[in-house]
């Protein structure tokens, strides 16, 4: 009895305080592990669970997981395959220990995830901030508040989602508290988090950080009837826009790529090899369009096809296919690209039907990332995806229960 009152706690402890130390670089594999291990003993002390819970959407995950291990079958580079099937590992775990999460967890402790999670990206932000300020002082470098530089160890354009998921969360909050001196401090929040990711300069968090702030001003000013803040923030969300592209050196570089009518093919400018590295994917997809050239040779079927266009730059970066959605038409073929628009689709008709805004931003994000990065190629993008995918799955079963 002890025993299973310590695994009780352990379980709502680590998932109570789950939306925060998983985003926190290095710890995030290690804290899902001691999560999940806890989750399996939590199963076994617990043989009556209820099954009301279920739900076809806590299965999405695992399935698009089992379309990347049939796709081992045919697989010649067993070793890579099974890397990218470790790195994907957080596609099961996450949806099977929230679906336990249930029998402790209400509707109450979904907003304190939301609330804790925000305070993991400001704790992450003023890290990075003030350990730039440091590095300044000793030498003066600007370069040294911008992009790569900024957010080490962390990739830019993944950390630029993670913020822009905090700033979803702490507008449904600006819009639903109603003390004035919490409005305001959550308003100044979401400045200093644009701030951050306009820092940053990821062309994809700017543009999401943009997309998300209009849409969600545009629903409360449509159908909730909201008008003050909502403007406000649409009012802020145009001037970013105007200042974020307009004004960051790396949209810039954009319109110099897009101005060009050639494009060097050993160039290793983002843009121009982005554009490089789609049409090589494109090329191996139409050849192996029904169930792609399997998990673990998809990256040396790319770098094949650059070597053979002549894309010098893209076979010394080794570049994926800098598309989630071309990644897997790659590597499951149409097979595997089915499931992944399945993985939207059915939370996005869900999150609709709900009228479950934060979930809808979250989808919305994450399809608009995966149009620019291979995300799930790496343990910061997998963790983001299926932590928050099986957290809204778990949210909204919760709020039918």
């Amino acid at each position: 009895m002890a025993l299973k009152k310590l695994i009780n706690f352990l379980f709502a402890i680590l998932g109570l305080w789950s939306a925060i130390f998983i985003f926190i670089y290095g710890i995030g594999s290690i804290y899902i592990a001691i999560w999940f291990f806890i989750a399996l003993c939590f199963m076994f002390t617990h043989k009556a669970l209820s099954y009301n819970i279920f739900s076809p959407l806590w299965m999405a995950l695992p399935l698009f997981y089992l379309v990347h291990l049939f796709a081992m079958l045919y697989t010649h580079n067993l070793k890579s395959g099974w890397f990218d099937l470790e790195v994907k590992l957080s596609l099961v775990i996450l949806p099977f220990i929230f679906y336990f999460q249930h029998k402790q967890l209400n509707r109450q402790n979904t907003r304190f995830f939301k609330w804790f999670y925000t305070f993991s990206i400001l704790g992450i932000t003023v890290f990075l901030i003030v350990k730039t300020a440091i590095a300044f002082q000793k030498t003066n470098n600007i370069g040294l508040w911008y992009y790569n530089e900024l957010s080490t160890p962390y990739h830019p354009t993944y950390l630029a989602m993670y913020v822009v998921m905090a700033i979803v969360f702490l507008y449904d909050f600006l819009i639903t508290l109603n003390h004035r001196f919490i409005k305001l401090v959550l308003f100044i929040w979401i400045l200093l988090q644009l701030v951050f990711i306009y820092l940053l300069s990821s062309k994809a968090g700017i543009l999401s950080a943009i997309i998300v702030l209009l849409l969600m001003s545009l629903h409360y000013i449509v159908r909730k009837r909201i008008i003050l803040i909502p403007l406000i923030i649409l009012f802020i969300a145009i001037l970013f826009a105007y200042v974020g592209v307009f004004g960051n050196f790396r949209f810039k570089a954009l319109e110099n790529t897009i101005q060009t009518t050639e494009i060097n093919v050993t160039t290793t400018e983002s843009n121009a090899a982005r554009w490089l590295v789609w049409q090589a994917g494109l090329k191996i997809a139409q050849e192996n369009w029904l169930l792609g050239v399997g998990t673990g040779d998809i990256k040396e079927s790319l770098i094949n096809e650059y070597d053979q266009r002549g894309m010098t730059g893209a076979v010394e970066k080794k570049l994926n296919a800098h598309n989630q959605f071309l990644e897997t038409l790659v590597g499951q073929g149409i097979v595997g690209l089915l499931m992944l628009l399945l993985v939207f689709l059915m939370p996005f008709y869900r999150a609709l039907k709900t009228y479950n805004l934060p979930w809808l931003m979250f989808i919305v994000l994450t399809a608009f990332n995966f149009l620019f990065e291979s995300m799930l190629n790496t343990q910061g993008g997998v963790f983001f995806f299926s932590y928050f995918y099986a957290f809204f799955a778990f949210e909204s079963k919760l709020n039918q229960i």
